[in-house]
């Protein structure tokens, strides 16, 4: 168990015309920048909670717990496209990062950025985020 992590609590009323106003509730850890749970409750229960009730239904979604207690460290990252790749080929650029990147590392592999690709030297180039969790050092 990891204790005294820097954390974060966000509370906000979702408007929803569909299923109706709800509560979200996240945790985050800091220092890993990752969204740990989501809870989501309805109006009136929230309210019940808020105001004393013992135990109040909710749903939730629970992620990153392999992250929790690490730092979150990211960079820019640039590599060149395969030879007659397509300006912009999400898919083909995907495929290449997923073999330059630097192991430890993820991609971000959405490539939404309006800089996401370029020429350079007369080659195709695609940049994109990578990310890494590492343990912090005392």
């Amino acid at each position: 168990m990891t204790d005294n992590l820097k954390m974060s609590l966000s509370i906000s009323r979702v408007h929803c015309n569909i299923e109706g106003d709800y509560v979200s509730i996240e945790v985050k850890d800091e220092n890993a920048c990752v969204k740990l749970l989501r809870l989501k409750m309805s109006m009136e229960n929230f309210a019940q909670a808020i105001t004393g009730l013992h135990s109040t239904e909710c749903v939730g979604e629970v992620s990153g717990l392999d992250k929790v207690g690490k730092k979150h460290e990211n960079r820019d990252f640039s590599f060149e496209l395969p030879e007659g790749t397509k300006f912009r080929d999400k898919t083909a650029a995907a495929k290449a990062v997923m073999e330059a990147c630097p192991k430890g590392w993820t991609p971000d592999i959405s490539f939404s950025s309006q800089n996401s690709f370029y020429s350079a030297d007369g080659k195709e180039w695609a940049r994109t985020i990578i990310r890494r969790w590492v343990e912090i050092e005392e």
